[in-house]
């Protein structure tokens, strides 16, 4: 071999589509740990899916897949797509369930 020519980002790090990095918004290799990245990721994919600011208790089962995929040794990026999945079987995903008014039904 007389010649190799590698091309590639200058810092060494890949380049991620424009998509991916609208989705994975915090990465453990980040310095921020599984719970939180996943939290950050499950807040705002949530508000956009449910068109409303979600609580914890609409996060929770998207963490909770997140952070046991990784225990299983998913790669983050599978583990959020799980949760993900989760994310869009959930009631609060297909209906908009609102409290009572008070006005007669």
């Amino acid at each position: 071999v007389e010649n190799i020519v590698i091309r590639g980002p200058e810092d060494g790090l890949p380049r991620y589509p424009k998509e991916h990095r609208d989705v994975i918004i915090a990465h453990p290799e980040d310095g921020h740990s599984v719970h939180d990245a996943a939290t950050a990721i499950a807040r705002r994919l949530l508000q956009r899916a449910y068109r409303r600011i979600p609580d914890d208790q609409m996060i929770a089962p998207m963490v909770q897949t997140i952070e046991a995929a990784v225990s299983e040794g998913k790669s983050f990026e599978s583990a959020v797509i799980q949760g993900i999945e989760v994310a869009l079987i959930a009631p609060e995903f297909f209906f908009r369930l609102e409290e009572n008014s008070g006005l007669p039904t």
